[in-house]
């Protein structure tokens, strides 16, 4: 059993595509698997994809590819992936994203000391002229999150963090 699913759709990502590999392969963490869904783009993405890989031999065993049979969009894509996942816990990374180099190490060990369902990732929205930093700031208390997220006090994406496939599928 794999402690961690990395779920990556892939579409017409080739200029962004190469950092994003290269931040997950080179993980401090190693007990991922690595979800990709080839979701039928025309560019050189998936090649791209195969190429990095063959620089991480031993990432390369936990590193799966699915392709969608024609283009079926980022919703499908994540739950083509999702369906696939093993791990404890999941993280979805859009491919044109990049994680630090000891991302899933660190929330690993809070989400195991915690005994979280969720870790919630600050991040930064990188632009071609400026970086914005947003930080989750996250309560403990899920009530306090829960009227954050409902004032929309705190940004809330899908790829913001980690969380337990107990807490997903039940």
């Amino acid at each position: 059993m794999v402690d961690v699913s990395i779920l990556i759709p892939v579409y017409n990502v080739e200029k962004y595509i190469e950092r994003c590999l290269h931040s997950l392969f080179e993980q401090t963490y190693n007990n991922i698997e690595y979800i990709f869904v080839d979701d039928c783009g025309i560019d050189k993405s998936i090649s791209i994809l195969y190429k990095v890989l063959e620089k991480y031999p031993t990432r390369k065993g936990n590193a799966i590819v699915i392709k969608h049979d024609k283009n079926r969009g980022l919703a499908a894509a994540r739950n083509t992936a999702l369906g696939a996942a093993s791990g404890d816990y999941v993280i979805h990374v859009d491919s044109d994203d990049y994680l630090e180099l000891d991302a899933v190490e660190k929330a690993v060990k809070i989400a195991k000391e915690e005994n979280s369902d969720m870790v919630i990732f600050d991040m930064n929205l990188v632009y071609t002229n400026v970086t914005i930093s947003s930080s989750a700031n996250a309560s403990t208390n899920r009530l306090k999150y829960l009227h954050r997220i409902l004032r929309r006090d705190c940004a809330v994406c899908v790829g913001g963090g980690i969380v337990s496939s107990f807490f997903i599928y039940g």
